[in-house]
């Protein structure tokens, strides 16, 4: 029984509680003010129109505009126009502009309701040639249209070009001659001379030929010629993983101001790697880097070649120097020979070597001619120099 009442004492302290609590809150919330919920647009000249408030409004007669193929080395100009249909000053800014090469001028930059106003672009084509997609952005004070795109668009004819614009071979093997024929072509002049030709490399070859008709009206060519090039196959270094080179082309035409146009050809490829080299002044470009040398004194150092081909065994026949007083040896003592696909070179610098600087486009080299067919040549470049006074 005494349990009973403690239990009904208790729920009922509890219930008072609850009800003296929930007052309690209804009382504070009614001296509670209610606050303002913030504008969603707190700025006046970004917030939307109230319901019949007079705006401006942009008008444009188009945003785009297409000059079909155009000659290059002159400007092009296309003018657009706005027009203020609000009830409201329309407010004009110049933004971004996608291309240096194209210049944009808004000669006023507040219309008045029902005034007009132009934005004259420029394209500026020197040194361009092919497709073009350019654009120039105005900024307005009109909410529905806060940003004009205007956009300008064509085709530049070339002076000068190459179809390929680059020779790519895949898996070029310096056991033979690799030939690839290009297309030197103009869409301006009516007939030119490709009368320069200038390798970055020695000993690739070139001979000029008639251009097709049909490959000269495939790319709308007013005249051409047809460029064929050969990469003999000792320019190919068989330790090398890539081949990369380039012809500098020079065409002129014959007008009253022997007009003329340089152009690149680039030549590159991939190389299928017969040899690699190995050692402490191995770089990762395959060059051994022998550093700077006193006068009067010498350095040698040890090379492996290691061959792709194993079989039949690779024999070296000759070696060949430059500059001619690097000295080189083959080192076939004991189990070190050819016949498991491995090289061992030896290369020194004498002690009467002189004063010389051999980096870079002047390195030095060692040829080693070899029977083989398939590797005709292996070639190590080295750098170094020899100096009077080393600190």
């Amino acid at each position: 029984m005494h349990r009973t009442y403690v239990i009904v004492l208790s729920f009922a302290v509890t219930t008072v509680l609850l009800c003296t609590a929930i007052m309690l809150f209804h009382t504070d919330n009614k001296h509670v003010e209610e606050k303002p919920v913030p504008a969603l647009y707190p700025d006046s000249e970004t917030s939307p129109a109230a319901p019949g408030a007079a705006v401006a409004r942009a008008h444009v007669d188009r945003l785009r505009h297409d000059f079909g193929v155009i000659d290059a080395d002159k400007d092009y100009e296309h003018i657009f126009h706005i027009t203020n249909k609000g009830q409201s000053k329309l407010e004009l800014r110049s933004g971004e502009a996608s291309c240096k090469c194209i210049l944009s001028k808004l000669p006023v930059r507040v219309l008045d309701p029902g005034e007009s106003t132009t934005v004259r672009i420029v394209a500026k084509t020197r040194n361009k040639s092919g497709p073009f997609n350019d654009r120039v952005e105005i900024h307005t004070n009109d909410p529905q249209r806060e940003l004009l795109t205007f956009q300008i668009s064509g085709t530049i004819r070339k002076f000068l070009g190459c179809d390929p614009p680059r020779v790519q071979w895949s898996n070029l093997n310096c056991s033979q001659d690799h030939t690839a024929e290009v297309l030197v072509y103009s869409q301006v002049w009516k007939d030119f001379d490709l009368n320069s030709v200038e390798p970055s490399l020695d000993g690739i070859r070139w001979e000029i030929l008639p251009a097709p008709a049909k490959r000269l009206a495939s790319l709308s060519a007013e005249s051409g010629h047809l460029l064929k090039v050969t990469l003999p196959a000792e320019t190919i270094r068989p330790t090398d993983s890539s081949f990369h080179a380039s012809l500098h082309l020079r065409a002129t035409v014959h007008d009253k101001d022997n007009s003329s146009r340089s152009g690149m050809l680039v030549l590159a490829g991939s190389v299928a790697r017969q040899a690699r080299f190995f050692g402490r002044k191995i770089d990762g470009r395959g060059v051994l880097r022998l550093g700077t040398v006193a006068a009067g004194e010498s350095t040698r150092e040890r090379v492996i070649v290691r061959l792709k081909k194993t079989n039949p065994p690779v024999s070296i026949s000759s070696l060949e120097t430059k500059p001619d007083f690097l000295k080189a040896r083959i080192d076939s003592s004991g189990d070190k020979t050819s016949s498991a696909g491995v090289i061992w070179l030896e290369v020194e610098i004498p002690a009467d070597a002189p004063l010389c600087r051999h980096f870079g486009r002047s390195k030095g080299s060692i040829c080693m001619k070899t029977d083989d067919p398939d590797i005709p040549a292996i070639t190590l470049d080295v750098e170094f120099a020899v100096l009077d006074n080393i600190l």
